[in-house]
């Protein structure tokens, strides 16, 4: 029996966008596209009062990747797979390695696979949906339920992580949101709990070096200088780095755009989310793979603190699950 379809409240629509199966969820005041066919990628998070997108979206459209072949060997396979958006690492948390004797991408695999999915809930004052995904190369099963409200600009992501197989194993877990010029060409700041700041990435471009260490928000540059993260450098300042926070006090990050007077809110579960990276791009990379053309600020929330797998592994830096276990966890993006 077919639906009875809305215009008003909460609603949703099944669409395919360059033949990618996709999913829209609306409310009064928010939309939220998501590419199920793409590791359950947000492409949308649109404010609808300001008709404020705050997603991060590249030039290339997902039709330049309609007969594109995957491979998880391949080390540049997540920016040529990347259109723009926000996806989750899972489950390894570095930049690429071996995970129990399989080689996985950058950011694990949970982001290229496609999910499938199911209505939970759907009524005018709030939309269910139940996205879920068997991993290929890792024997985990993800569900999540993303939660939508009448009227209210929030997003509620509840997830499920089952360890399949018969032992224990480990798994890191980060949701990356990325920021576009919408939203980041502005006045902006931080608001972001105490934290432990190390450089753990540093190229020619960014302002401190690596191995650089300090209390948030404070830390030294490469001149001796005292810098305020706090302040988000301008979309002209040509800087490229990774900020990474180590034992956030509290579960929040939060970006405050002063000359809209419009903040996005990122709240999580501070017992899975204990670290998080400030990606900050002003125009400052070059070569492979946008040639001077990134512009984003990203605010990563993740399990793990350190990025190469030696040191994750030599760390003991990652979650443990035994056979069988299900590990709950959460995160919630508002618009304020």
């Amino acid at each position: 029996m077919n639906r009875k379809e809305r215009n008003w409240g909460c609603r949703y629509q099944e669409i395919y966008i360059h033949d990618f199966k996709s999913l829209i969820l609306e409310n009064e005041v928010l939309r939220v596209t998501l590419i199920l066919d793409k590791g359950c990628e947000i492409v949308e998070f649109n404010y609808k009062r300001m008709d404020l997108d705050f997603v991060w979206r590249l030039p290339n459209s997902l039709g330049s990747l309609r007969n594109y072949v995957k491979n998880f060997n391949d080390d540049l396979v997540l920016t040529d797979y990347y259109t723009g958006g926000w996806f989750e690492a899972f489950p390894s948390g570095g930049f690429k390695g071996e995970y129990f004797g399989a080689q996985l991408p950058i950011y694990g695999e949970s982001c290229y696979l496609p999910w499938d999915y199911q209505i939970v809930k759907d009524d005018e004052k709030e939309v269910i949906v139940k996205v879920f995904c068997r991993m290929i190369r890792s024997p985990f099963y993800i569900e999540k339920n993303i939660i939508i409200g009448s009227d209210e600009p929030v997003l509620l992501i509840e997830e499920s992580i089952t360890n399949l197989s018969k032992q224990r194993i480990n798994f890191n877990i980060g949701y990356h949101p990325n920021f576009g010029s919408n939203f980041i060409d502005y006045d902006l700041e931080f608001n972001i709990p105490p934290a432990e700041i190390e450089i753990l990435w540093s190229c020619e471009n960014s302002r401190f070096d690596l191995g650089e260490k300090g209390k948030w928000p404070f830390l030294k540059d490469r001149d001796g200088r005292n810098i305020d993260l706090r302040t988000i450098p301008g979309k002209n300042s040509r800087i490229s780095e990774i900020i990474s926070l180590k034992g956030l006090k509290n579960g929040y990050i939060e970006i405050k755009n002063r000359d809209k007077n419009i903040n996005l809110m990122t709240t999580f579960d501070k017992k899975i989310f204990k670290n998080a990276i400030l990606w900050i791009v002003r125009n400052g990379d070059s070569g492979y793979p946008r040639y001077g053309s990134t512009n984003v600020v990203c605010v990563f929330p993740k399990s793990n603190h350190y990025i190469e797998d030696d040191d994750i592994s030599r760390h003991k830096d990652y979650i443990e699950i035994d056979p069988d276990e299900t590990i709950k966890t959460w995160i919630k993006y508002e618009v304020t």
